[in-house]
């Protein structure tokens, strides 16, 4: 478990992730989606990418960490004929171009988040 950095205490702030943990079907999806963008094929399939405003969630406040642009982009969910509620959402540092992405993962549709760390080799961490 990587501990949370000083702005992240909004991420989830009615306690949603507690109950909502992520699954290995969830965290095999992040990567694949990581994959598809990489090579090129989550463009090719269609799927959106859009701005992410980052306005808090009606339903509990959740919010990313302000001072980053932030991308969305659909993490296929299999058991759902639609585009379902998972989301990957990358953001950029508006003040310093040296820090890293900020990544993050959200299986409420906006209403909690998970931060995503990726580790050398593959897989990802929360």
């Amino acid at each position: 478990m990587v501990p949370a950095a000083p702005d992240d205490t909004k991420l989830d702030p009615a306690g949603l992730n507690a109950s909502n943990p992520l699954t290995l079907q969830q965290q095999e999806a992040i990567v694949d989606t990581f994959n598809d963008l990489e090579t090129g094929d989550y463009v090719a399939s269609g799927r959106p990418m859009k701005i992410f405003y980052n306005f808090p969630s009606y339903a509990t406040g959740a919010q990313l960490p302000k001072d980053y642009t932030y991308v969305e982009f659909r993490v296929l969910d299999l058991s759902m004929d639609g585009p379902g509620a998972w989301r990957l959402v990358i953001g950029v540092s508006t003040i310093d171009d040296s820090l890293p992405f900020r990544i993050y993962f959200t299986n409420t549709h906006y209403n909690s988040f998970y931060r995503v760390i990726l580790y050398p080799g593959g897989g990802t961490g929360s």
